[in-house]
């Protein structure tokens, strides 16, 4: 499309520049066609006021050489007062008709300034006039017939336009989408997960912030998704089938999401999901019965056994400090460890006895550094031991 707009644009351009000229020609032509109507009827008019005056006794040359001069630049386009030679073949033989009455009508003048009758110099001027008619309605007939043709090549003109103007517009509407399907594709790599399709972490922090900031009304939970020996898996039945299993679960989640719900990928097989809810139950609900669904789909169903879900989940509402998603996720993450590689229970809520829980640990942690600059620390040696013929030696 681009190379063919490149081909098109300046012939199209070409042809409106052309048509153009060639419409500003023609007016200007129609223009000097109307002054030959005008100096036509001027020498029917003054034609007749000469012969008037001849037969009246009131000869005047000045007028007589007044019609001559414009009948003779009226067929050679050469004078004073600007005439120009038509292109038609009728005007021009009523033109040489009228000048050859006007020859007529001369002779006719000179033979009553010899004394002849006048009747004849009549005659001679009301064929004189009907000639000239007729020159005036052929310049007109050919000035109208240059109008129209005008007028078409002017429509063409402005088809022509519309027509270029529509399809550089659609050009650039069509260019336009197609670079914002690319910006979209392009931020698709940049913000999500190539293998998944799921939102990276730092993205998913972003619009989980965005999505609970712009609806403070709604409740919203994210929960933190672990798949327990997947480790095993990729080794029993490879890193292919194991790479499956993360797509085939992030389409299960992302095709059953809500407006205003995220899913973003942690690492390896740890996932993380923004939902709304009115109630734990009906969150709880959701989840599992996304989960059920996969394990028991075609890709699972097989090797069923070996598929362990496990997941924590922390609801806006029941933090301490302010919601947000960075500490949303580590407290999902938290509760998730409460369950993980515990049989009979799959998904726990961060609560006050989890909370305390993880003060507690923190505390332990942060006094791991004092507790070693004290010397609190003992050391314990493990003795190895190994059999040897049914007998049980402790290691040299």
């Amino acid at each position: 499309m681009k190379k063919q707009m490149r081909i098109l644009t300046p012939l199209l351009l070409g042809l409106i520049v052309a048509i153009s000229v060639i419409s500003i020609r023609r007016i200007s032509d129609i223009r000097d066609y109307s002054k030959l109507i005008n100096y036509v009827g001027i020498v029917r008019g003054a034609s007749q006021r000469v012969v008037k005056l001849e037969m009246n006794g009131h000869p005047d040359d000045e007028l007589v050489g007044y019609v001559e001069e414009i009948l003779n630049e009226l067929l050679t386009g050469q004078g004073r007062y600007g005439l120009v030679l038509a292109d038609s073949e009728i005007y021009r033989n009523n033109l040489d008709l009228l000048k050859e009455q006007w020859e007529t009508v001369r002779e006719e003048i000179d033979c009553v300034r010899q004394g002849d009758d006048s009747s004849s110099l009549l005659a001679s001027s009301e064929k004189l006039f009907e000639i000239a008619n007729d020159t005036v309605f052929s310049i007109e007939q050919y000035s109208r017939e240059m109008a129209e043709k005008t007028a078409g090549m002017v429509s063409v003109t402005a088809l022509v336009s519309a027509a270029a103007f529509a399809a550089a517009v659609y050009f650039y509407i069509r260019k336009f989408f197609q670079l914002k399907v690319t910006n979209e594709r392009l931020e698709g790599l940049a913000y999500r997960d190539e293998l998944t399709g799921a939102y990276h972490m730092e993205r998913f922090y972003e619009e989980v912030n965005r999505i609970m900031a712009q609806n403070p009304n709604e409740k919203f939970a994210v929960l933190y998704v672990d798949f327990e020996n997947f480790k095993y898996v990729n080794d029993v039945f490879g890193y292919s089938y194991g790479d499956e299993l993360l797509k085939g679960y992030a389409h299960f989640v992302m095709s059953r999401l809500r407006d205003k719900e995220l899913l973003g990928r942690d690492m390896a097989d740890r996932f993380v999901i923004l939902r709304r809810y009115e109630s734990r139950d009906e969150l709880l609900k959701t989840q599992e019965q996304v989960d059920e669904e996969f394990l028991n789909s075609s890709l699972v169903k097989s090797n069923r056994h070996l598929m362990t879900i496990a997941g924590g989940i922390c609801c806006a509402e029941d933090m301490v400090e302010e919601a947000e998603a960075v500490r949303m996720v580590d407290r999902a993450n938290f509760a998730q460890k409460e369950v993980k590689n515990k049989p009979g229970k799959r998904y726990a809520f961060y609560g006050e006895e989890i909370r305390r829980k993880l003060i507690a640990e923190m505390s332990v942690k942060d006094r791991m550094q004092e507790g070693l600059d004290n010397e609190e620390f003992v050391v314990y040696m493990q003795p190895k031991i190994g059999v040897k013929d049914g007998t049980v030696k402790a290691a040299e």
